[in-house]
């Protein structure tokens, strides 16, 4: 048996199952660390551009929470400001105005352009069901902005779109 004193510097250590465990508890840490801070934060910052200047701030959904909660709730919406929600497939997602309090535009994107437009969907009158919609074609990824936005800016299909996003902060 060969002691400690005897063993080459250059020798590789072996982690053994201890080091192991240790490295795999330390893993799962860091990523439920990750998944727990964006959970609480709910949504992500990014910005959207269309066409060559028309920049928008946008919160972002992209998990099922975030987006079945959406706008709801909010009383008002900048005039550059909207959220995107992302998704890991395109499909004709239908999308609803439950709790909505303002009027949207709803610009649908799929491979970095504009593949449908929906113009100024209003909220539910007092007792009756929300309104739902959806695009004509697939889109993997929905920007819902102010109502007259869609006309103000001239938007048309086939116009190229890029997101930036950060998933680490939030606006809230």
């Amino acid at each position: 048996m060969e002691s400690d004193a005897n063993k080459k510097p250059d020798q590789p250590q072996q982690l053994g199952t201890r080091g192991i465990l240790t490295l795999v508890t330390l893993s799962v840490i860091i990523v439920m660390t990750f998944l727990l801070r964006y959970q609480q934060h709910g949504f992500g910052r990014g910005e959207v551009v269309i066409g060559e200047d028309i920049k928008i701030k946008v919160e972002v959904a992209a998990t099922e929470a975030t987006r079945e909660k959406g706008l709801a709730g909010r009383t008002k919406l900048m005039v550059d400001e909207g959220m995107l929600f992302l998704f890991a497939e395109p499909a004709r997602y239908v999308f609803w105005m439950k709790d909505m309090k303002i009027p949207i535009d709803v610009i649908w994107i799929k491979s970095g352009e504009i593949v449908d437009l929906t113009v100024n969907v209003q909220p539910a009158e007092k007792n009756e069901p929300a309104p739902t919609f959806s695009p004509l074609y697939a889109a993997e990824a929905v920007l819902e902005v102010p109502a007259g936005f869609i006309a103000e800016h001239g938007l048309r299909l086939g116009l190229p779109v890029i997101y930036r996003i950060d998933r680490r902060g939030a606006l809230r």
